[in-house]
């Protein structure tokens, strides 16, 4: 049986055709798609060069950033989309079985080593699993003025009506698009492709200044929360990936606020591939 694997992110949307064995079927082995306000169009634009092969026994598997419940999406923060029957809509096309999961569920699933360990993806946005659960960690999270962490146990993901005044969601001080913003506000004009923030900021911050504190300020906030996490939680082990969780400025910076836990970076350096492995398990 051959596997439609889809990994649908905040700026890109990555696709591959493999077999149980994680085998791709086709070369290339992967397409990638910019996400465009038509979000089902991207998607349906990176399936485009595997349709020949795509059989009735084809399942297709797609992981998503945000939040997902028997199947349906209950909301994609970074792409602004609420409640979404993904599934019906590319069964309308494909006649497919459509599988839908949360991306960091299946990346945990693809960079499984043991159980008791807490995976942080930093990239558009940031998000965890645990278990193999996602727990919203970058929406979940609230920093206020005084640097106090709160972890927010809650189903939905946190509007602006849920937040004090002083309080700030992680992933809008520790992401990608956050890491835009700072670099503006400090006078920096970066001039990057935010799809590879963490491949190409990485290089320019080898020669500047400006660009190393981004990194650095960022990943010491997001560090601090996975500390406090941690703590609360009892968790010992740490995995951090994603585009930007793979650089080097920004995980070092991490890595100095983490204390008496394994911390270590993900063994992909494309987080897709673990999300891909991860849906082959789902």
């Amino acid at each position: 049986m051959n596997y439609l694997l889809i990994d649908l992110g905040g700026t890109k949307c990555r696709t591959t055709l493999r077999n149980q064995k994680n085998e791709p079927v086709i070369i290339p082995h992967h397409v990638n798609v910019k996400v465009t306000d038509d979000v089902l169009k991207s998607i349906i634009e990176s399936i485009k060069p595997y349709n020949n092969y795509i059989n009735k026994k084809t399942v297709i598997k797609i992981a998503v950033p945000g939040l997902v419940k028997k199947n349906k999406i209950l909301q994609l923060p970074n792409l602004n989309i609420g409640e979404w029957d993904l599934a019906k809509e590319l069964k309308r096309l494909y006649y497919n079985k459509v599988l839908v999961y949360n991306d960091l569920e299946a990346a945990w699933h693809g960079e499984y080593t043991d159980k008791n360990f807490l995976l942080v993806y930093a990239s558009t946005g940031v998000g965890g699993a645990i278990n193999g659960e996602n727990i919203e960690f970058g929406r979940r999270i609230t920093i206020n003025t005084n640097g106090e962490i709160k972890y927010h146990e809650i189903e939905k993901t946190l509007t602006k009506n849920d937040l004090e005044k002083n309080e700030f969601i992680l992933e809008h001080l520790t992401g990608g698009l956050a890491l835009g913003k700072a670099a503006v506000i400090k006078g920096l004009q970066l001039g990057v492709n935010i799809n590879k923030y963490g491949e190409e900021l990485d290089q320019y911050a080898h020669n500047n200044e400006i660009a190393r504190s981004v990194f650095e300020d960022a990943g010491s906030i997001l560090g601090k929360a996975i500390q406090a996490y941690a703590e609360t939680h009892k968790v010992k082990n740490v995995i951090i990936g994603g585009s930007l969780g793979t650089n080097t400025y920004y995980f070092n910076a991490i890595k100095k606020q983490v204390k008496n836990i394994n911390i270590q970076k993900s063994k992909f350096l494309n987080s897709s591939e673990a999300i891909f492995r991860g849906l082959l398990k789902l």
